[in-house]
């Protein structure tokens, strides 16, 4: 098990030092890679290619702090895991900043008082039987439940989850209303759409 830290600052190298410093007085990093870059350039740097993928990745909302009992569960699901050729893992994005600074109505975006996403990845490849993979997709299902008292029911919209029950509420909240209105304005046949898109009528 490992513990990975990624994401951007808007400033300097040192900025950043300081602000990591309390983590480091708890374990140093085995392996640490800071660049300054330009905006672009950091984002062709975190963007992830290569050939397709098979990924499930089912993702909850917290707002205010992570308990004790939800970490402990965090721990507990992850030993728990059955394996793949590949990976899983949990993975948080913190929230806040400017993205709180506006209200949750602003935009189609609903979720600006969360103070993080809490995501569990899941990963296998075409090596892998197919009881490998259900073995794998009911461990992943039973952790997404087990976090379910130590977060809300929200959900992460770009993260698309077709086993996410209420998923039109969990995404998008009490905005839906005025965006199926705004669907059916500019989109009357549903042209735009998947199996998860908001409709024009509910």
């Amino acid at each position: 098990m490992q513990l990975i830290l990624l994401g951007q600052i808007v400033g300097t190298a040192g900025e950043l030092d300081a602000l990591l410093a309390p983590v480091f007085q708890l374990a140093a990093p085995s392996i640490s890679d800071v660049r300054t870059v330009s905006y672009w350039d950091g984002q062709d740097f975190l963007s992830e290619e290569g050939d397709p993928e098979f990924v499930h990745e089912r993702s909850r909302y917290i707002f205010g702090k992570l308990s004790e009992a939800g970490l402990d569960t965090i721990f507990q699901q992850l030993g728990q895991w059955p394996g793949t050729s590949v990976s899983a893992n949990w993975k948080f994005f913190l929230m806040g900043g400017a993205v709180a600074a506006k209200s949750n109505d602003a935009t189609a975006y609903v979720h600006r008082q969360a103070t993080m996403i809490s995501s569990i990845d899941l990963e296998w490849s075409a090596t892998d039987s197919t009881q490998v993979v259900a073995a794998n997709q009911a461990w992943l299902n039973q952790f997404h439940q087990a976090m379910l008292p130590f977060t809300s029911n929200r959900c992460y919209q770009n993260f698309i989850d077709d086993s996410q029950s209420d998923f039109l509420q969990a995404y998008y909240g009490e905005n839906l209303a005025r965006l199926i209105e705004v669907k059916r304005k500019y989109d009357p046949k549903n042209v735009f759409r998947y199996p998860q898109s908001i409709p024009t009528g509910v």
